[in-house]
């Protein structure tokens, strides 16, 4: 017998298991297709991962243990992704910040109690990294999903915006051919920022400033760039800053402690590599902001933004279109 109220009550949860069904059938049509199932880890993703068997299994700071462990798999015999940096003549650094490895880390563990083999780049260490991007892709479309749903859309309208953000953006690129990539971390660490927010803006409590302290103290240990996620302070709170700071003021000091943690492993793991708490690990690479090359970012042919990325220039008009 057809019962609407119940249909209702389950249609939310039908709608991200539908969801997630898709973006798991995508990714396995994505590696078998492209053969990148043994390419998880690989160019970037070789460098947030390699932090982990580098301090974990070989306590090398010299990253010695690259040549030894990448002959093993057939990926690495011939190349070796460049991930490490030498700074005043001597010293070497792994270029890439830490991040993503302190989001594997869970995952590393388990891969590591359940191994067969010493060897921290096969297949086995490889399938419980692209688990971890699995986990936070869905957990970050979960936060927004469930956010969706506050701002009172309906749940197929909520399905539909979600479903147009992984297929219809190259964040897909980035969770299915390429997934272990810093982008996949970033996306659950911004989703989970601004759901914070979102929550502290509905109702504040202390343990929710330190969260998303330590949310935003992640994102900035991903990739520095990140940083600027912190303009959603002020378009959250718009108009009520200066009364949160005086109403909350413990709250914020501890936000503001609760920030630095993730930077702190950072900088521990580079004085553990170079014996300076602060280095600049790009050696001879750096952003000239002087030539910004804004026209080729946004509508250039091999990487425009407005170009591959159409639906982030009508969101707003998708989510009024769609929204109740």
């Amino acid at each position: 017998m057809y019962q609407p109220e119940k249909l209702k009550r389950w249609l939310p949860t039908l709608v991200f298991v539908c969801f997630s069904c898709a973006y798991l059938f995508q990714l396995q049509n994505t590696l078998t297709r492209y053969q990148r199932s043994d390419k998880v880890i690989n160019e970037d993703a070789f460098g947030y991962y390699a932090i982990l068997p580098a301090y974990f299994q070989y306590q090398d700071p010299n990253w010695r243990f690259l040549d030894t462990a990448t002959a093993k798999q057939e990926a690495f015999r011939n190349y070796i992704p460049p991930i490490v940096n030498t700074i005043d003549d001597s010293l070497k650094v792994c270029k890439y910040y830490s991040g993503p490895a302190m989001m594997q880390l869970p995952f590393y563990v388990i891969a590591e109690w359940t191994k067969r083999w010493d060897d921290p780049f096969d297949r086995h260490h490889q399938f419980y990294i692209l688990l971890s991007v699995i986990f936070y892709v869905l957990a970050g479309f979960l936060i927004l999903y469930k956010q969706l749903l506050k701002w009172q859309f309906h749940p197929l309208s909520a399905g539909a915006l979600i479903a147009f953000t992984l297929f219809g953006t190259n964040l897909f690129v980035y969770t299915a051919y390429d997934p272990a990539y810093s982008h996949a971390y970033s996306f659950f660490a911004f989703a989970a920022f601004a759901g914070t927010l979102l929550s502290i803006h509905r109702a504040s409590k202390l343990w929710k400033f330190i969260v998303a302290g330590l949310l935003y103290g992640l994102i900035v240990s991903i990739r520095p760039l990140n940083a600027i996620v912190i303009f959603l302070v002020p378009i959250i709170f718009y108009g009520q800053i200066i009364r949160i700071i005086k109403r909350y003021p413990i709250a914020l000091v501890l936000a503001i402690l609760s920030t630095c943690f993730f930077p702190f492993i950072q900088s521990y793991l580079w004085h553990w590599q170079t014996g300076q708490w602060y280095v600049y690990p790009y050696g001879n690479e750096s952003l000239n902001l002087a030539q910004p090359q804004l026209f080729e970012f946004i509508f250039g042919y091999n990487c425009g933004w407005a170009l591959y990325t159409p639906y982030a220039l009508m969101i707003r008009d998708v989510c009024r279109t769609i929204q109740y």
